[in-house]
């Protein structure tokens, strides 16, 4: 096998780059002095998150979704249309099925909606079409944005001249070849002497670096290691009968002692899988903690933990991770001088001068 210097995949002996991240595999990195090997960079994840996956690897749970067709309209929204016949469930046509001609993706919290639909069943945001604003005046703002290239170092230096800056496939700072990019995907507003970043509806959402302790909030999505990860909130009352009809006791395990649990989204919005958290809150790693993603190579053995706080409110916070942990904005957001934002395939840092 050929391992990739950057991201550690084990590739066919023959290649000559990476199937994961894309990376040459004819050069050799420089080795960490600790391990002997290197260390994977936060833009090495980014570039790994938005790799197509390779069809060799896609487990078997995959294949009805992969094989749905998907159009993107103007806003960024995703529009799943069924190429084949689903199969029924448990005797039942299933939900996708009964929408007929598809659904709709939230840009919040990835659930379906029916087409028609101008608000998301779940969270409750607009399904409605954001218009791009119009750039508006001409300032001088003292406001960078500052491309991140794969390598770590600056690359593309943006003064943010004008009120409203749109970026995306087709905006004021336009990447036309990034296909995870929507054409009008995040707009940066300067305010005086404020910036705030707003997601304009985009299909994979903006993220933006936690630099500080963060109050969780239902809905709330991250990026951590290559995971992405949703917070939502248990039903604050169980039905739930303890007995048969007969008088015999049913066995299960117990009920979630804590409010909040964890859900791992996987293409398409799918969950894959669901964590409870305690009453305290939990760790979430690759080696330690309550919550583990052992496989995951870009996730720090301590990478991030949510505690309950003297409030009654959970608070999310990064444990010196390597490659960090990103929120997806779901709302306006001020950001300040060193703020990292990823979008698409790019990553930015925000410089005021």
């Amino acid at each position: 096998m050929n391992k990739c210097p950057r991201c550690f995949h084990d590739n066919p002996a023959d290649a000559t780059s990476c199937e994961l991240c894309g990376a040459s595999l004819t050069q050799s990195a420089a080795p960490s002095r600790a391990t002997g090997r290197t260390t994977p960079d936060a833009t090495s994840i980014l570039a790994a998150l938005t790799q197509e996956p390779m069809e060799a690897h896609e487990p078997a749970a995959f294949e009805p979704l992969m094989s749905m067709r998907s159009n993107e309209v103007d806003a960024g929204m995703k529009v799943v249309l069924q190429s084949t016949p689903e199969p029924t469930i448990g005797g039942e046509v299933s939900t996708l099925t009964a929408m007929g001609s598809g659904y709709r993706l939230c840009p919040q919290c990835t659930a379906a909606n029916d087409l028609t639909a101008i608000a998301c069943v779940q969270c409750g945001a607009s399904l409605e079409s954001r218009a791009a604003p119009k750039p508006g005046k001409k300032i001088k703002s003292g406001m960078l944005l500052i491309a991140i290239q794969e390598d770590g170092s600056e690359g593309r230096r943006i003064p943010l001249s004008q009120e409203n800056t749109v970026i995306g496939r087709a905006g004021d700072v336009s990447y036309p070849n990034d296909a995870f990019l929507s054409p009008r995907h995040a707009l940066l507003k300067v305010e005086g002497d404020t910036l705030y970043a707003e997601d304009l509806h985009s299909l994979n959402g903006t993220y933006l670096k936690i630099r500080e302790e963060l109050m969780l909030r239902p809905g709330d999505v991250f990026l951590m290691g290559r995971q992405v990860l949703r917070v939502q909130r248990f039903e604050n009352e169980y039905a739930v009968r303890s007995r048969a009809a007969d008088g015999t006791r049913y066995m299960g395990s117990p009920l979630p002692t804590g409010r909040l649990k964890i859900e791992q989204i996987g293409l398409g919005g799918m969950v894959q899988d669901v964590h409870c958290l305690s009453r305290e809150g939990a760790l979430i790693g690759r080696e330690k903690g309550d919550v583990l993603f052992p496989q995951d190579k870009f996730m720090s053995s301590r990478h991030a933990s949510i505690r309950l706080g003297d409030d009654g409110e959970f608070y999310l916070s990064d444990q010196n991770s390597s490659n960090g942990s990103w929120l997806r904005i779901q709302k306006r957001r001020q950001l300040g001088d060193g703020d990292f934002l990823f979008l698409g395939q790019q990553l930015f840092r925000i410089g005021f001068t």
